[in-house]
C-alpha cells in the first residue's frame, strides 16, 4: 500500500514538473507572448491567467493519459 501510495506520488512530481515547459510551449505557440515587449497590466494578467489555466490542463491531461497507460496494461495482463 505504502508502495503504491510513493509511486503514485512520484509520478504526480514527474507529471507537475512535466507540465510547466508544455504550457510555456503551448502558451508561446498561441503567439500572444511575442506580440510586444511591454504589456498593460491587464495583459499581464490575462497571460498568467492563461498560462495557470493551460498548466492546470496540461497535468490533468497528462495524469489522465497515465492512468488509462495503466488501466490498458492491467487489462492486457
Amino acid at each position: 500500500m505504502i508502495k503504491t501510495i510513493a509511486r503514485e506520488f512520484l509520478w504526480l512530481l514527474f507529471i507537475l514538473i512535466i507540465a510547466v515547459p508544455i504550457s510555456f510551449l503551448f502558451v508561446t505557440a498561441l503567439d500572444i507572448v511575442a506580440e510586444g515587449r511591454y504589456f498593460t497590466e491587464g495583459e499581464r494578467y490575462f497571460i498568467i491567467e492563461l498560462y495557470l489555466i493551460i498548466y492546470i490542463i496540461n497535468v490533468i491531461g497528462l495524469y489522465l493519459t497515465r492512468i488509462m497507460i495503466a488501466a490498458i496494461k492491467k487489462v492486457a495482463q
